[in-house]
């Protein structure tokens, strides 16, 4: 990065391969080759689930009649090229989000961990509906994506940018202003100022942030269980208040 002969952290391990073997004829190639064919069998394959889940969940249960085999596998190829479509056409916002690990990670952290919550809580809740998982999924997404600072940090670094250049212009001009009233040199003329020191607040929120950005996927599990824990038992307390035990409570 201090060379300039790269412009973001994602070349840097390009740029060792072609350093350290670009003496061996055709194994840069090989190498790219390498990388796109890993990509696309991940796509492929996530391409391929979604186009199922989609026939699946949100086609055949609204159609009043039963699908044949092969309309199946002609909607699902329809909706796969839809998706494949749709994945590239999100390649140029992708090139927008900076770092592609860090994306990756939150992208992770905020589609991740609600299908985790919703294995464990069909795994250890046996009373667990429909109402509380759907609602501990949308509570915790929205959390996780309003506390995740990955996603918001091109537009806090602009306007930091900003603001420390409007300070500096400002300190400039009442340094110029004192100089003429006093007729002295108080400071030299384009002395760039400094931010003024920040606050115990700002300072504890600052150091928070890093192990907040780490553990952001356990927060975001907690609050999916919370929601979904008080969604479930919120029913089953009136049950058992009207007199019906557990054990006919798992039938329903």
């Amino acid at each position: 990065m201090s060379t300039k002969r790269i412009e973001r952290f994602d070349q840097l391990f390009p740029l060792y391969v072609i350093q350290s073997f670009s003496f061996i004829p055709g194994f840069v190639g090989l190498f790219i080759a390498g990388i796109f064919s890993g990509s696309l069998s991940t796509i492929s394959s996530g391409v391929n689930s979604l186009s199922a889940v989609t026939l699946q969940d949100f086609i055949r249960p609204f159609l009043s009649y039963k699908m044949s085999d092969s309309a199946a596998t002609l909607t699902v190829k329809v909706v796969a090229v839809f998706y494949g479509l749709l994945s590239i056409a999100l390649v140029l916002l992708a090139q927008q989000m900076g770092n592609i690990l860090q994306a990756t990670t939150a992208l992770f952290g905020l589609l991740g961990s609600p299908v985790f919550g919703l294995f464990i809580l069909g795994m250890f809740v046996p009373t667990a509906n429909s109402r509380g998982a759907f609602w501990g999924t949308l509570i915790g997404q929205t959390l996780i994506a309003e506390m995740d600072p990955t996603l918001y940090t091109p537009l806090v670094r602009k306007r930091v940018e900003r603001l420390q250049r409007l300070h500096n212009e400002n300190y400039c001009q009442k340094e110029e202003q004192d100089y003429h009233r006093n007729g002295v040199e108080s400071a030299p003329i384009g002395t760039i100022g400094q931010l003024p020191p920040k606050s115990h607040s700002d300072l504890v929120l600052n150091n928070l942030k890093p192990i907040s950005n780490i553990f952001r996927n356990y927060k975001q599990h907690l609050s999916l269980e919370a929601v979904k824990l008080h969604k479930t038992y919120g029913p089953l307390r009136k049950r058992l208040s009207s007199g019906r035990y557990p054990g006919d409570l798992l039938q329903h």
